[in-house]
């Protein structure tokens, strides 16, 4: 494989892992729900519906300032990027 075609998978990947992130206290109760539903298709189309949300979501939030915002919070915890910007002002 290409670079640029690996470089592209690992995107996608990188899309659904962060929207799983999110979406990862609707887990559960779609767990419980899939318990609930004894029809297979059911539990297949809601497990698609949840991977599809999961990559919107996720495409949705990497490309907003979202992901921008949170990085800039997780930063302002971190005593090494504390450390960092009290060196370079």
């Amino acid at each position: 494989m290409k670079f640029i075609t690996k470089l592209y998978l690992c995107l996608l990947k990188r899309y659904f892992d962060v929207g799983f992130g999110l979406l990862n206290y609707l887990k559960y109760p779609l767990i419980l729900l899939g318990f609930a539903i004894p029809n297979v298709k059911g539990i297949i189309f809601f497990s698609l519906a949840y991977g599809i949300l999961c990559f919107i979501l996720g495409w949705a939030w990497l490309n907003s300032d979202f992901y921008t915002a949170d990085t800039e919070l997780s930063n302002k915890f971190n005593p090494f990027v504390k450390e960092v910007r009290t060196k370079l002002t």
